[in-house]
C-alpha cells in the first residue's frame, strides 16, 4: 500500500471518529394538546436545526391534556404542552412543574351566532362548553360574571365534548355561542359571519399551552431540560423576530394561504412573551381557577409550588451573554 493511500485511509478513520453519529441524538417526546400557532415555534426550532444542535431528536405528538400529563409523570414523555392540565395535576399532588411559558394568558374567544350582538345578548341563550366542572365551564362562568351576567340564571350551558366539537357545534347551530380555541379558527369564525363576544385573556387569568415536566426529570436530567429549553427558546425568538419564517411555518401546519397565515401571525404574536417566563400573579390566578375546577377550597399551595423557571432563566442569560440572534 502506498503512503498516499495510507494517509487517505487514516483521514477517513479520523472523520469517522469525530463525526456525530445519528444514534447520539437523544429522543425527546413532547405531548401537545393540539398543533397550533401557540406552539409552532417548536417546529421552527426543529426546521432550523436547533434541537439537532442540542443532540436532541424531538417527537411532538398530539395527546389529550391529562393523558399527556400522566404520560409525562410516568416518563413516557419528557414534556407536556398543556400548562393548565399540569397545574390541575399538581393541585392533586402530582410532582411536576411549569418550565416554559410562551403565552401567559388564555388564548380563547367566545363567538356567537350572528344575531347575538353582545354579552347581554347571551341572556336566555345556550353556551357550549366541554362539560360541567371543566376548565371551559369555570373560565366561561368567571368571564360572564365579570361582564355583568349571572351564569346560573342568565344562560344555559351545554356539554359538547372535547375541543374539536366546539366550533362544529357553533357552525351547526347546536349552541348560540361557543369557545374558539385557536387564532386560525378565530379568523375562520369571522369569515363565517359569527360574532366575537369577548376575549378570555381580557377577563380571566390563566395559562393553557405551556411546557411542563416532571420533578424527576428536573432533578435527574437538568442537562436535558436545559438543552430542550434552549432550542425551544431559539425557535420562539425566530417566531417573534422573523415574520416570513413564522408565517411560512403557520401556513405549513394549518395548510393555509400565505395571506391567511399572515393574519394568524398578526393575531397571535402580541400574546407571546419573549422570555417565556410567566409572572407569579398569572400562575396564582391559574391555580385559583383550577382549584375551582376541582372544588378545592383555601388554603391553596403557594404559586412557586407549580413552576420552576430557574433553568429557563439560565438559558435566557446565556443567550444574552453570547449575543445570539435569530438567523
Amino acid at each position: 500500500m502506498g503512503q498516499k493511500s495510507f494517509r487517505v485511509i487514516l483521514g477517513v478513520i479520523a472523520l469517522q471518529m469525530f463525526a456525530v453519529p445519528a444514534w447520539t441524538q437523544e429522543k425527546v417526546r413532547v405531548a401537545l394538546p393540539t398543533i397550533s400557532s401557540g406552539n409552532v415555534f417548536h417546529f421552527i426550532a426543529q426546521e432550523k436545526g436547533f434541537y439537532r444542535e442540542e443532540k436532541i431528536e424531538p417527537s411532538f405528538e398530539v395527546t389529550a391534556p391529562m393523558v399527556g400529563v400522566q404520560a409525562t409523570l410516568a416518563g413516557d414523555f419528557q414534556f407536556t404542552g398543556s400548562g393548565s392540565a399540569s397545574i390541575l395535576a399538581s393541585l392533586k399532588g402530582a410532582p411536576m412543574k411549569l418550565v416554559f411559558g410562551q403565552i401567559p394568558k388564555v388564548l380563547w374567544w367566545l363567538f356567537a351566532q350572528p344575531e347575538v350582538a353582545s354579552v347581554q345578548g347571551l341572556k336566555g341563550k345556550t353556551i357550549g362548553i366541554e362539560g360541567p366542572g371543566t376548565l371551559s365551564d369555570v373560565l366561561t362562568r368567571d368571564a360572564l360574571k365579570k361582564q355583568g351576567l349571572e351564569p346560573d340564571r342568565d344562560v344555559t350551558f351545554l356539554g359538547i365534548g372535547p375541543v374539536p366539537n366546539w366550533y362544529a357545534s357553533l357552525k351547526g347551530k347546536t349552541v348560540a355561542a361557543a369557545i374558539v380555541s385557536d387564532p386560525e379558527l378565530y379568523i375562520r369564525a369571522k369569515s363565517d359571519g359569527f360574532r366575537e363576544i369577548f376575549f378570555y385573556g381580557s377577563h380571566t387569568k390563566g395559562v393553557l399551552y405551556n411546557l411542563a415536566t416532571s420533578d424527576k426529570l428536573l432533578r435527574d436530567r437538568p442537562d436535558l431540560v436545559k438543552r430542550f429549553l434552549r432550542a425551544s427558546l431559539k425557535g420562539l425568538r425566530v417566531f417573534l423576530e422573523d415574520q416570513p419564517t413564522a408565517v411560512q411555518a403557520i401556513q405549513k401546519i394549518h395548510s393555509l394561504s400565505p395571506e391567511r397565515a399572515a393574519e394568524v401571525y398578526r393575531l397571535t404574536v402580541p400574546h407571546y412573551h419573549p422570555s417565556a417566563e410567566i409572572d407569579e400573579n398569572t400562575i396564582r390566578g391559574t391555580v385559583i381557577t383550577m382549584a375551582q375546577v376541582l372544588g378545592i377550597k383555601d388554603p391553596l399551595p403557594p404559586p412557586e409550588r407549580f413552576y420552576d423557571f430557574s433553568i429557563l432563566r439560565e438559558v435566557v442569560q446565556e443567550l444574552q451573554a453570547t449575543g445570539w440572534k435569530p438567523r
